[in-house]
């Protein structure tokens, strides 16, 4: 490591003959060789050097991706998790959500002439399943659009009952 290697300019106390090469009138074949392989290995070993700190940073955020997805899928068991106890214990108490939102929803199944047991088995199902957020919003289309549908043949039957 103590020996200085001139790469690209004539070494001290020679002639230069070519400016731009970086050669002297006295260098040997064997000197510019020599000046080139060290070239060559002084590129290649911080190429290695940089490509292996590439490496390491891809690595590093492949575990941070790997740790992130698996926080958010222990997020997401344990949030169901909680989430079927709260509704089983509402459940287990009598106070499920087919009071709450679940009964206009019957009522709408039922002007659908299903049958009783249809009818208990879609009662089943909703209490034994956690209603996610798209299942209350479906329900509450469908409710709302039963009301209106109700409240357009209230209309009517005041009209018919004032004639």
């Amino acid at each position: 490591m103590g020996q200085t290697i001139y790469v690209g300019l004539a070494r001290p106390g020679k002639a230069q003959a070519d400016p731009c090469s970086g050669t002297s009138e006295t260098d040997t074949p064997a000197d510019v060789h020599r000046a080139q392989i060290a070239t060559i290995g002084s590129w290649r070993a911080k190429w290695t050097a940089s490509a292996e700190r590439r490496r390491q940073r891809w690595l590093e955020r492949q575990k941070q991706n790997e740790i992130e997805k698996r926080q958010k899928m222990q997020y997401v068991i344990r949030r169901k998790a909680c989430l079927t106890r709260l509704y089983q214990a509402r459940a287990d108490l009598g106070m499920d959500n087919m009071r709450e939102t679940g009964e206009p929803f019957m009522r709408y199944l039922a002007r659908t002439y299903m049958s009783d047991l249809r009818l208990l088995a879609v009662r089943h199902h909703l209490r034994q399943q956690v209603m996610t957020p798209a299942d209350y919003a479906e329900m509450m289309i469908w409710y709302r659009r039963a009301q209106k549908e109700c409240g357009k043949s209230a209309a009517a039957q005041v009209k018919k009952q004032k004639k």
